[in-house]
């Protein structure tokens, strides 16, 4: 009997060493890891490569947005190679520093190809950079974010072997987007375009039309295209809608492309009567027509038929808006 009470008491101190330990454990402050905090332009120096190379790193181009670095040397970090330094690849694998990824620049194209651990990503040239050594970083980056969002490449459906030559029709409309990114919009191939595309690998001049979200449209933007001009090479052939909630504008450029340009909204309570919603199209992937990069939805068979209905693949009608 004296044995068993000894070994209870044995029992119900360990129980309470126990108890106390795991207290400790619990209410004990945590320590956070320290983080090495430095410039950014400190951090581009250190990753600065042997070679002239583009940053694409999603979270090192949002801390230099924020001007908020820090150095992670065991992480490895995403840049972008022209594959004009092939040879160098490599050299470059045995840097810790860098995950490379290898891009195309060709002048016959109006974007970048890179190749993502084998699937083709396109942005447009159409941003500036600085360069710190050998390191280019994009001035506007929450631009770049938002082309590498909608980087993914998509093809169409049809035959693309007898549509290799760029038409007139096609710079126009490639122009319009240019210009349309210049001003803070991303736009969209729609509608018939959209089908065209997709249904020929090419687009039908009987009707075109790009699409932007109604979040992107600057105030006033029909009427201030309309009275000031500020696509030099289009004019304004129409505006439908309100001065304050234009729904299509229409243009003519230069060599007589008329093209549409079709306001989308968020939600159909914003829309007052439009059947054009934008979480439709969203989100994005990128496609090449005639070596130029368009937009178009990342579902084009599901959008082409909530706007031409299940029998669209029989539709050839290109001088006709969808839904």
């Amino acid at each position: 009997m004296k044995k068993y009470s000894t070994f209870i008491k044995y029992c119900c101190f360990l129980s309470v060493l126990l108890l106390f330990y795991y207290n400790e454990l619990l209410t004990k402050p945590v320590i956070e890891q320290e983080i090495d905090y430095i410039s950014c332009d400190s951090l581009l120096e250190y990753l600065s490569p042997p070679i002239p190379a583009l940053l694409i790193d999603i979270e090192v181009l949002e801390q230099i947005e924020r001007d908020h670095c820090h150095l992670q040397k065991e992480k490895s970090v995403n840049i972008g190679v022209n594959t004009k330094y092939k040879s160098e690849e490599a050299s470059l694998s045995k840097d810790s520093r860098f995950r490379v990824f290898f891009y195309t620049n060709s002048t016959k194209e109006d974007y970048l190809h890179f190749d993502i651990i084998g699937k083709k990503k396109l942005i447009p040239k159409l941003f500036s950079y600085r360069t710190l050594k050998n390191m280019n970083v994009v001035k506007d980056i929450p631009q770049f974010l938002g082309f590498w969002q909608r980087a993914s490449f998509i093809k169409c459906a049809g035959d693309t072997h007898h549509k290799a030559s760029q038409d007139q029709p096609t710079r126009d409309l490639s122009l319009l987007k240019t210009n349309l990114i210049s001003s803070g919009m991303s736009s969209f191939l729609t509608g018939s375009t959209l089908l065209s595309w997709y249904q020929q690998c090419t687009i039908n001049s009987a009707h075109l039309e790009l699409a932007v979200s109604s979040e992107e449209l600057p105030y006033h933007f029909g009427k201030k295209l309309e009275t000031e001009g500020i696509f030099s090479n289009f004019q304004v052939s129409r505006l439908d809608g309100t001065t304050e909630n234009v729904q299509r504008i229409g243009v003519k450029s230069a060599f007589k492309t008329a093209i549409d340009i079709v306001v989308v909204y968020e939600d159909e309570e914003n829309s007052r009567g439009t059947k054009k919603y934008f979480s439709n199209y969203d989100p994005y992937c990128s496609t090449d027509i005639h070596g130029q990069l368009f937009w178009v939805t990342c579902s084009p068979e599901k959008r082409l038929i909530e706007e031409f209905g299940d029998r669209w693949r029989e539709n050839t009608n290109y001088n006709i808006s969808g839904k």
